[in-house]
């Protein structure tokens, strides 16, 4: 499946120097949900969320998120199943370009 994600320039540098988009970890006692990884079911949402847009490729585990169109998993995703979009990339998705 396709998902999106929507982070900032200094976070996609840092993923791509660990090699892997990590779910949010910071503060183990906070609801299970905000240490999850969100992930949107189109670009545009994602880009909501930060000016860089990741579409990533994954059959693992989501559930759903409690905001909206965001779903989450609680897995690491390598960046070998993720693309940075380019906004041409963006602009031109449709629901039906999945």
């Amino acid at each position: 499946m396709k998902y999106y994600h929507g982070t900032s320039e200094k976070n996609w540098l840092a993923i791509k120097e660990s090699g892997y988009l990590l779910p949010n970890t910071a503060d183990l006692r906070l609801d299970r949900l905000k240490n999850s990884l969100h992930l949107a079911d189109g670009p545009d949402i994602a880009k909501k969320y930060g000016s860089v847009v990741l579409e990533i490729e994954w059959d693992g585990d989501v559930i759903p998120a409690n905001q909206g169109n965001s779903l989450a998993t609680f897995n690491k995703i390598p960046i070998s199943n993720i693309k940075r979009l380019s906004e041409a990339e963006i602009r031109k998705w449709t629901p039906y370009s999945k």
